[in-house]
């Protein structure tokens, strides 16, 4: 514990603009905030949740009014990616038939090794666990004022809960009811200390070691702690729903995002900085977040739209926001999308050649297994 909190604070010196958004809580304070009887210490800071299917839904209706031509072929895997270099034609096969295109992005994270051969090591699935499980009894509702994080000496899980609902009665007395609780991780508690999910691509079936873990650490997490008679005790809780999804897991820990090399498709590529429509073709991705895409997607994607798009000329930024501004004799109000992509962008997450060459697997490995 002394030791955690000796790192914590070693970090906020080193860090004094993030850090002094994040603190410590004593296991009084933490107890006290958060409900949580066994609980030693809390690193706390600011944190989000979304719901993801109204996120998800809102951004595609809004796409679909403003692109009506957008279509989202969903079920339809793509088999194979073909180039014809005399015509810097792809031809994406699929089992409903083929598709051509000057440009192909690859955002399929786990999978992306699949048609990206020379990410194979580099870019791996890893089956995570979620759960959607009833409040445990007592527990008031606090989703909208915390996330939570549970570190254990290997892995970690991680907590969300939805918003409380109220229930009127007939007397017009009203009952608040606790938001379900969005529960993942446990991929420690696996055989082989997670090794058993790493690679592994199937996200049909659930692994029954991280389900028990789920299902059983919430009563105790907050649970009602020891009586007068030192016995412990919690109740249950009712477990709604489980699923698993796969993670991209990368070697050297960070996203890949930018043009792909040849040796990583295996496929001819057409002249760097050939545009098409005002879109640069060829090959790009956006793949390998390990687990941390809420952090990293969004600045990812603005980057590699940057890119594709072409609007970065000779070192110079050509924003079409900054330019329309400029068009209505508006001031143009600098922010990080007019700035060079090197100025926020960091050059660690670009592929290239030299980075394939040294992302090794076994460092992940050492790093989740803790050696």
């Amino acid at each position: 514990m002394n030791e955690g909190v000796s790192k914590f604070q070693e970090w906020k010196r080193e860090n004094p603009e993030m850090g002094r958004e994040w603190g410590f809580w004593d296991q009084e304070t933490t107890r006290k905030r958060l409900n949580i009887p066994t609980a030693t210490g809390a690193i706390y800071g600011p944190a989000g949740a979304l719901w993801p299917y109204r996120f998800c839904t809102s951004v595609l209706a809004r796409l679909v009014s403003s692109h009506p031509n957008l279509k989202i072929e969903s079920y339809t895997p793509v088999e194979d990616i073909s180039f014809d270099s005399s015509t810097s034609t792809y031809t994406i096969s699929t089992p409903r038939g083929k598709i051509t295109s000057k440009t192909v992005i690859h955002t399929t994270n786990g999978w992306a090794s699949h048609l990206l051969p020379g990410l194979s090591g580099k870019v791996f699935a890893f089956q995570g666990q979620m759960s959607a499980q009833e409040a445990p009894e007592g527990l008031p509702g606090m989703g909208e004022q915390y996330s939570w994080s549970f570190i254990h000496k290997k892995g970690f899980d991680y907590l969300t809960q939805r918003a409380s609902t109220s229930i009127t009665h007939p007397d017009g007395t009203a009952t608040q009811i606790a938001g379900e609780m969005m529960f993942g991780g446990a991929w420690a508690s696996t055989e082989n200390m997670g090794m058993d999910v790493c690679g592994l691509a199937d996200d049909t079936k659930l692994n029954y070691l991280a389900a028990a873990h789920l299902s059983g650490i919430l009563p105790y997490v907050f649970g009602s702690g020891e009586d007068s008679n030192g016995t412990r005790s919690w109740n249950g809780v009712k477990v709604k729903n489980m699923w698993t999804g796969v993670l991209g897991m990368s070697a050297d820990g960070l996203p890949w995002v930018g043009r792909v090399p040849t040796k990583v498709s295996t496929r001819n590529q057409p002249k760097k900085g050939k545009t098409e429509k005002g879109v640069e073709t060829g090959e790009w991705c956006a793949v390998g977040f390990s687990g941390e895409g809420m952090v990293n997607c969004w600045g990812s994607a603005t980057a590699l739209a940057r890119m594709v798009l072409g609007e970065e000329v000779n070192g110079n930024v050509r924003n079409n926001e900054a330019r329309i501004r400029a068009a209505k004799g508006e001031e143009a109000v600098k922010g990080w999308k007019d700035e060079k992509l090197e100025e926020w962008f960091p050059k660690e997450f670009i592929v290239e050649d030299s980075r394939i060459a040294k992302a090794n697997p076994f460092d992940l490995v050492g790093a989740l297994m803790g050696f």
